[in-house]
């Protein structure tokens, strides 16, 4: 039987395989965020991938960059270790402001104790250090509110849905400083503005159908006082 708090059984090599390994759009994703990040971060450093997977979005940054991540996952564990990422089993065993970017791309809502995790974060960075939350559904969209879905919710993986407000309060809480809540819809890969908002439609009459839409997925940028 499942430990019901021990969720690695469900990120197996078939869940890597269908949703992560052959996806150009995530890729061309990838990129754009890590433009992003660049842009708060430039001079490189000792980055945290917390949920890192397969080591893919880890895998865009260059070699200014030591890469570390969580991954509960033995598949992809091993899929990251191949990409040169060291891997640790919980971010509860980093030493202690020892990183300079942490990042939570798609993975805070998959959490069984986000806030614990985030409490962690904060005791492993640096100071002046900086804090991402990437690819992440924001339950204070128009669609979530009409519908209380989203496309990037899964779930069987799903604990715990935060509101953009409701992690900028957080972070603020925590001590973090120059908070920025992004929402990226047009520049995305996965925006196509007619179809989406066709759909929308569409589903105001007919039901939920999955698209996306301002509003959707979140990023925030927090630097560590």
């Amino acid at each position: 039987m499942r430990n019901p708090i021990d969720d690695a059984e469900l990120y197996d090599r078939g869940y890597f395989d269908g949703y992560y390994l052959k996806d150009s759009k995530r890729d061309a994703m990838y990129l754009q965020e890590r433009n992003r990040i660049l842009k708060y971060f430039p001079q490189g450093g000792r980055v945290l991938d917390v949920g890192c997977g397969v080591g893919g979005f880890l895998n865009t940054l260059d070699d200014r960059w030591d890469k570390y991540g969580i991954e509960p996952s033995d598949f992809a564990q091993g899929k990251a270790a191949l990409k040169g990422i060291q891997i640790f089993r919980s971010v509860n065993v980093v030493d202690m402001e020892s990183m300079d970017v942490v990042i939570f791309r798609g993975t805070l809502q998959h959490i069984n104790f986000p806030m614990e995790a985030l409490v962690q974060a904060t005791r492993v960075l640096k100071r002046g250090g900086l804090l991402v939350i990437l690819a992440t559904p924001d339950t204070d969209s128009l669609v979530y509110k009409i519908w209380g879905n989203l496309p990037a919710l899964d779930a069987p993986r799903n604990w715990i849905v935060f509101s953009g407000k409701v992690l900028v309060n957080i972070l603020s809480r925590l001590g973090f400083c120059k908070i920025r809540l992004l929402h990226p819809y047009l520049e995305t890969p996965y925006a196509r503005p007619l179809s989406d908002f066709f759909k929308f439609f569409v589903s105001l009459l007919f039901g939920w159908r999955k698209f996306a839409f301002p509003g959707n997925q979140m990023e925030i940028y927090a630097v560590k006082q």
